[in-house]
């Protein structure tokens, strides 16, 4: 049992409510303690090895009543090259199941953060992977800046079904939900900055909604294919890696649409992300 002290003499702040239960669809968390996706790079051709399985189960121990996986690379030859990041396939989902479980026997819950890098270029991928294809709404790492190409209607179709795909695994060996990562410039993010996101076809427009439509209707897909108790959440931002003045949002009722949207799509938790606090 927990002892909640009443806060300090000279404080305004009671934490007291971080400590309370809290249910999303079946799941129930026994505090609101979360730990989001940090890159650990202890993944060996793409599947956790002992000491990341080891890290998120003492990070339970330790209060954290839910832990939500590093970006884990969707099964899609566009999602990553980067030997050093996490990925679910058919041959790394015995070694995320063992992730999973050593969570559960802690007394926690996870997530997997499904991920696809879009156009950012890891580590000259362009120069170690000359085979490697960055895929993206617009060909653009950042406004002005090219890299890859845009993708076709079925590339998204296929990228799309990766991500199901994924879902669909991480449901299988256990795990309590996903995280749609669509936050930090990466694929999902870049369709909805306009800066990176430039199409004339149903993914992009002037509108925040406009934009979002391919990650609404990855969540939507994700959300159909998945058993009613699956969680699914969504990770926003404004800033990007290559900017953190970045918006794709200018004010808060642009940001209620986006909400709105991703909610109707199938989102249960908005996982939101920020460097600057205007």
């Amino acid at each position: 049992m927990t002892e909640i002290k009443e806060p300090r003499a000279g404080t305004d702040y009671d934490i007291s409510p971080l400590l309370e239960p809290l249910r999303i669809r079946r799941l129930r968390l026994r505090n609101r303690f979360v730990m989001p996706g940090m890159q650990r790079y202890w993944c060996v051709d793409g599947a956790p090895d002992h000491r990341l399985r080891d890290y998120y189960r003492r990070r339970v121990l330790g209060g954290t009543s839910l832990v939500i996986s590093e970006s884990c690379a969707i099964d899609h030859p566009s999602a990553t090259k980067n030997p050093t990041f996490a990925r679910i396939s058919p041959s790394t989902r015995e070694a995320w199941r063992a992730c999973v479980a050593g969570v559960h026997e802690a007394g926690g819950a996870m997530f997997l953060q499904l991920w696809h890098q879009g156009a950012v270029n890891y580590g000259g991928d362009a120069d170690s992977n000359p085979e490697f294809v960055a895929l993206s709404p617009s060909g653009l790492a950042h406004p002005g800046e090219s890299f890859g190409r845009a993708a076709t209607g079925a590339e998204l179709d296929s990228v799309k079904r990766a991500f199901v795909r994924g879902a669909l695994d991480a449901e299988d060996i256990g795990a309590d939900g996903v995280e749609l990562h669509s936050a930090h410039g990466f694929l999902l993010d870049q369709f909805l900055w306009p800066g990176t996101n430039v199409r004339t076809d149903r993914y992009g427009g002037p509108g925040i909604t406009d934009r979002a439509t391919f990650v609404a209707e990855v969540a939507a897909a994700v959300r159909e294919a998945t058993s009613p108790d699956f969680v699914i959440s969504i990770r926003i931002s404004q800033w990007k890696e290559s900017d953190y003045d970045a918006r794709i949002v200018e004010e808060p009722g642009q940001l209620g649409q986006l909400v709105r949207m991703l909610r109707a799509a199938g989102a249960d938790l908005f996982h939101v992300s920020t460097r600057r606090f205007w």
